[in-house]
Protein backbone atom coordinates (compact mmCIF):
# COMPACT_ATOMS: atom_id res chain seq x y z
CA UNK A 1 0.00 0.00 0.00
CA UNK A 2 2.90 2.15 0.94
CA UNK A 3 4.64 1.87 -2.45
CA UNK A 4 0.94 2.84 -4.10
CA UNK A 5 0.53 5.87 -2.19
CA UNK A 6 3.94 6.99 -2.76
CA UNK A 7 4.08 6.02 -6.67
CA UNK A 8 1.27 8.25 -6.52
CA UNK A 9 2.62 11.05 -4.72
CA UNK A 10 5.48 10.85 -7.42
CA UNK A 11 3.07 11.04 -10.58
CA UNK A 12 1.39 14.17 -9.20
CA UNK A 13 4.78 15.82 -8.42
CA UNK A 14 6.00 15.02 -12.10
CA UNK A 15 2.59 16.00 -13.52
CA UNK A 16 2.98 19.76 -11.52
CA UNK A 17 6.17 20.26 -12.73
CA UNK A 18 5.38 19.27 -16.40
CA UNK A 19 2.47 21.87 -15.79
CA UNK A 20 4.98 24.50 -14.61
CA UNK A 21 7.51 23.87 -17.32
CA UNK A 22 4.25 24.31 -19.82
CA UNK A 23 2.91 27.29 -18.30
CA UNK A 24 6.84 28.68 -18.00
CA UNK A 25 7.47 27.77 -22.15
CA UNK A 26 4.04 29.28 -22.90
CA UNK A 27 4.73 32.49 -21.28
CA UNK A 28 7.96 32.83 -23.03
CA UNK A 29 7.07 32.06 -26.35
CA UNK A 30 3.55 33.97 -25.40
CA UNK A 31 1.25 30.97 -26.47
CA UNK A 32 -1.37 32.52 -24.53
CA UNK A 33 -2.46 35.77 -22.54
CA UNK A 34 -4.55 35.79 -19.63
CA UNK A 35 -8.44 36.04 -20.44
CA UNK A 36 -7.99 34.59 -24.01
CA UNK A 37 -10.13 31.86 -25.33
CA UNK A 38 -7.94 29.36 -26.74
CA UNK A 39 -9.99 26.26 -29.43
CA UNK A 40 -8.17 23.32 -28.45
CA UNK A 41 -8.03 20.85 -31.71
CA UNK A 42 -8.66 17.43 -30.48
CA UNK A 43 -8.40 14.33 -32.56
CA UNK A 44 -9.28 11.60 -30.07
CA UNK A 45 -5.59 9.89 -30.41
CA UNK A 46 -3.36 10.47 -27.10
CA UNK A 47 -1.73 13.38 -27.79
CA UNK A 48 -4.28 15.55 -28.46
CA UNK A 49 -6.55 14.55 -25.38
CA UNK A 50 -3.39 14.91 -23.22
CA UNK A 51 -3.01 18.22 -24.41
CA UNK A 52 -6.58 18.95 -23.77
CA UNK A 53 -6.00 17.61 -19.86
CA UNK A 54 -2.71 19.51 -19.48
CA UNK A 55 -4.63 22.75 -20.72
CA UNK A 56 -7.72 22.30 -18.58
CA UNK A 57 -5.20 21.83 -15.73
CA UNK A 58 -3.65 25.10 -16.40
CA UNK A 59 -6.81 27.25 -17.36
CA UNK A 60 -7.60 28.39 -13.88
CA UNK A 61 -4.47 29.74 -12.85
CA UNK A 62 -3.92 31.20 -16.61
CA UNK A 63 -7.27 32.82 -17.04
CA UNK A 64 -8.44 30.84 -20.21
CA UNK A 65 -11.24 29.60 -21.44
CA UNK A 66 -10.85 26.11 -23.68
CA UNK A 67 -13.45 25.43 -26.26
CA UNK A 68 -12.44 21.68 -27.58
CA UNK A 69 -13.27 21.24 -31.71
CA UNK A 70 -13.24 17.62 -32.90
CA UNK A 71 -13.37 16.62 -37.24
CA UNK A 72 -15.27 13.65 -37.84
CA UNK A 73 -13.43 12.86 -41.05
CA UNK A 74 -15.74 10.12 -41.89
CA UNK A 75 -12.75 7.95 -43.02
CA UNK A 76 -13.05 4.76 -40.39
CA UNK A 77 -17.15 4.79 -40.51
CA UNK A 78 -18.03 3.65 -37.11
CA UNK A 79 -15.07 3.97 -35.51
CA UNK A 80 -15.02 7.94 -36.71
CA UNK A 81 -17.89 7.91 -34.64
CA UNK A 82 -17.10 6.58 -31.47
CA UNK A 83 -13.70 8.34 -31.42
CA UNK A 84 -16.21 11.74 -31.99
CA UNK A 85 -18.63 10.64 -29.13
CA UNK A 86 -15.27 9.74 -26.95
CA UNK A 87 -14.10 13.59 -27.45
CA UNK A 88 -17.05 14.99 -26.91
CA UNK A 89 -17.51 12.59 -23.75
CA UNK A 90 -13.96 13.70 -22.30
CA UNK A 91 -14.50 17.55 -23.11
CA UNK A 92 -18.00 17.21 -21.03
CA UNK A 93 -16.32 15.14 -17.83
CA UNK A 94 -13.91 18.66 -17.49
CA UNK A 95 -16.64 20.73 -18.23
CA UNK A 96 -15.69 22.62 -21.40
CA UNK A 97 -17.71 22.58 -24.10
CA UNK A 98 -16.89 20.74 -27.23
CA UNK A 99 -17.84 21.58 -31.31
CA UNK A 100 -17.82 18.66 -33.66
CA UNK A 101 -18.66 18.29 -37.27
CA UNK A 102 -18.87 15.29 -39.56
CA UNK A 103 -17.53 16.12 -43.14
CA UNK A 104 -18.11 13.51 -45.61
CA UNK A 105 -14.15 13.76 -46.44
CA UNK A 106 -13.97 10.73 -49.20
CA UNK A 107 -16.90 12.76 -50.68
CA UNK A 108 -15.17 15.84 -51.05
CA UNK A 109 -11.90 14.15 -52.44
CA UNK A 110 -13.57 12.40 -54.84
CA UNK A 111 -15.26 16.21 -55.62
CA UNK A 112 -12.46 18.24 -55.67
CA UNK A 113 -9.98 15.49 -56.66
CA UNK A 114 -7.17 16.90 -53.57
CA UNK A 115 -4.82 14.32 -51.78
CA UNK A 116 -6.47 13.11 -48.69
CA UNK A 117 -3.77 14.99 -46.37
CA UNK A 118 -4.79 18.55 -48.05
CA UNK A 119 -8.34 18.37 -48.36
CA UNK A 120 -8.32 17.16 -44.90
CA UNK A 121 -5.97 20.01 -43.68
CA UNK A 122 -8.11 22.32 -45.88
CA UNK A 123 -11.51 21.59 -44.15
CA UNK A 124 -10.16 21.09 -40.62
CA UNK A 125 -8.90 24.45 -40.57
CA UNK A 126 -11.82 26.31 -41.84
CA UNK A 127 -13.51 24.61 -39.33
CA UNK A 128 -10.95 25.46 -36.67
CA UNK A 129 -11.66 29.25 -37.64
CA UNK A 130 -15.17 28.99 -37.94
CA UNK A 131 -15.43 27.70 -34.14
CA UNK A 132 -12.85 30.13 -33.28
CA UNK A 133 -14.83 33.23 -34.78
CA UNK A 134 -18.45 32.00 -33.38
CA UNK A 135 -16.14 32.23 -29.65
CA UNK A 136 -13.83 35.24 -29.99
CA UNK A 137 -11.01 32.89 -29.88
CA UNK A 138 -7.57 35.00 -30.31
CA UNK A 139 -5.65 30.93 -30.81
Amino acid sequence: MKDNAAANAMEVVGMNELLAEMSELASSEQLWLPGETIIVAVSGGPDSTALLHMLHRLAPSEGLTLIAAHVNHGFRGGESDQEEQSVKKFAAELGLQCESVYIDMPAYIEETKMNSQAASRKRRYAFLHEVARKHGASR
